[in-house]
């Protein structure tokens, strides 16, 4: 091989792998309310927390009823690394969680990775590190802000969505809803003896 075609293959490869570690772009606008990148305490496990514009400007207090009104929480599970986490997760609810009134909460996961199993059909170490961890994050958000912990959807994109639906079918009493964005699913994965 010449020396300009090692040169071409090496910017080519150079390329590809620049665009494959950039992950989703995130098109939808920011939210005017407050992010926090936070380490539960317990665990060590990361989050990504962001509190609604009227959270904010309230002091946690919710504007139609603030004696008594909690705020719903979104528990967004992202994709696959490299191709997407949890910042642009969190990211793309900031717009709607100030239209709308919630508080949303991406956690950093191990289970959505490249080197996972796909499909993922096993309760595998990292899908029980996350268990713990979604576990933990769920009670420190509920612990530290006004979160509701009776109104909480499970949401996700792709990879994600084998979670999203792990969470609300593993813990029924911590979940009020599930809506996920083109995602993946394993019945093999709710049962629970795998």
């Amino acid at each position: 091989m010449s020396n300009s075609s090692k040169r071409l293959l090496f910017v080519v490869l150079g390329i590809a792998m620049l665009s494959l570690s950039t992950g989703c772009a995130v098109p939808q606008p920011r939210g005017q309310g407050q992010y926090k990148r936070v380490k539960e305490p317990r665990t060590g496990a990361i989050y990504h927390l962001y509190l609604p514009v009227d959270y904010v400007k309230n002091d946690g207090k919710h504007p139609n009823s603030p004696e008594v009104r909690k705020w719903p929480l979104v528990m967004t599970f992202h994709g696959m690394k490299p191709y997407d986490n949890a910042r642009p997760q969190e990211r793309e609810w900031e717009n709607e969680a100030d239209i709308y009134g919630y508080v949303v909460c991406a956690p950093e996961l191990r289970t959505s990775d490249s080197f996972m199993e796909y499909p993922l059909t096993k309760e595998w170490g990292y899908v029980r590190t996350d268990r713990e961890n979604v576990i933990a994050i769920m009670d420190d958000v509920f612990a530290t802000t006004m979160a509701d912990p009776q109104h909480v959807l499970s949401t996700s994109w792709s990879c994600g969505g084998y979670l999203a639906h792990y969470f609300p079918n593993r813990f029924p009493h911590r979940f009020s809803c599930i809506a996920t964005r083109l995602s993946n699913f394993s019945a093999e994965l709710l049962r629970e003896e795998t």
